[in-house]
């Protein structure tokens, strides 16, 4: 079972209710939030991350080696939904990373 949202036909819920991009216009505005999204973010995070917080740098490293999976495997599906763990990842790691530094 799956639903659409209304006016962004791009995106579909299944049953778990995690979004799916499924056509190009959707990959093109999904990578454009995130660039806008992750703009001027402290870039330090994510080798902090690897340094000081393992399941964070393992979440990471599955969502990329899902993405780099895709490439190899022809599959716009996997890659879809590797970039949505990736942008979930990245916002865990910069909200770690900005709180470490904050009791630092």
């Amino acid at each position: 079972m799956e639903s659409r949202m209304r006016r962004k036909s791009h995106v579909r819920f299944g049953v778990g209710g995690k979004a799916e991009i499924t056509s190009k216009p959707g990959l093109s505005l999904h990578l454009q939030r995130l660039s806008k999204k992750y703009q001027g973010q402290n870039i330090h995070a994510i080798a902090w991350t690897s340094d000081n917080n393992k399941e964070l740098s393992n979440l990471h490293n599955k969502a990329m080696a899902k993405v780099d999976r895709s490439f190899h495997e022809h599959d716009r599906n996997m890659f879809f939904m590797g970039l949505i763990e990736f942008d979930e990842i990245i916002e865990k790691i910069i909200e770690a990373y900005n709180q470490s530094q904050k009791a630092s």
